[in-house]
């Protein structure tokens, strides 16, 4: 086998581990590792405190019963023997708790989809890892995902993106047209309706800092007129040249 993931020393901690055995088993899965060989090749990656207790284990079971221990017991014992109990209940509790801040429904997911690879035990199919991410919404925005009876855990995260969306454009029309927040003084579709998607200051979502405007790079003074050129279309072309004219 050619490929090969990196070494794993055994004080990695829980997030260490979970992803080591990932590299471990796409290369499993690249250079078609036969079951029984899948042991002895993630062993050969050993170093340090990890290779002390994987010798341990061929003194007390011999080489050829230590190799032939199934891939999914192997899992098992290195997570006790390197994930301190105390940093698994940690992470199975924040996993419990864990809530949307603001409108960052970016770093919810990617902390959500960490904390489900490293607590499968708490979200052991498909249906508890939808319950567990809706119950991490506010009231508004739970209630609507519930509703809607999304299947797949894809699907609550699509639907949770276009209502948290709805939800920061329906706070800016309020705070501009200067509606409480309580849900009395108009409904949030009307709210929407009022959204000018082509004001010149209107940004959409995908409009982000990360978002690649033109393809030429600023290379100070040499290249300033062709990239000032190029930036100017692609900004008429957004209907955006307002936010560098004023």
């Amino acid at each position: 086998m050619n490929g090969k993931p990196h070494p794993f020393n055994g004080t990695e901690g829980v997030v260490g581990l979970r992803r080591w055995i990932e590299k471990v088993e796409q290369v499993f899965e690249i250079c078609k590792c036969a079951e029984e060989d899948k042991v002895m090749f993630a062993a050969s990656t050993f170093e340090g405190c990890a290779l002390t207790w994987w010798n341990g284990n061929v003194h007390t079971l011999g080489l050829i019963n230590a190799n032939r221990i199934p891939w999914t017991e192997f899992k098992s014992m290195m997570t006790t023997e390197c994930c301190p109990a105390t940093e698994i209940q940690r992470m199975e509790e924040e996993l419990w708790t864990l809530t949307l801040k603001g409108d960052d429904i970016e770093a919810y997911n990617n902390r959500f989809h960490e904390l489900v690879l490293m607590c499968p035990d708490l979200v052991p199919n498909e249906k508890k890892k939808v319950e567990r991410y809706i119950k991490g919404f506010p009231k508004r925005i739970k209630g609507n995902i519930t509703s809607a009876r999304p299947s797949t855990l894809h699907d609550a995260i699509n639907l949770a993106h276009e209502l948290v969306e709805k939800a920061v454009q329906v706070f800016i029309i309020k705070s501009l047209h200067g509606y409480s927040d309580d849900g009395s003084d108009v409904d949030n579709v009307t709210l929407i309706s009022k959204l000018d998607v082509s004001h010149p200051l209107h940004l959409h979502p995908n409009d982000s800092v990360a978002l690649t405007v033109v393809s030429v790079k600023l290379k100070g003074t040499d290249n300033y007129q062709v990239w000032s050129c190029a930036m100017l279309l692609a900004l008429e072309g957004k209907n955006k040249t307002r936010f560098i004219d004023g």
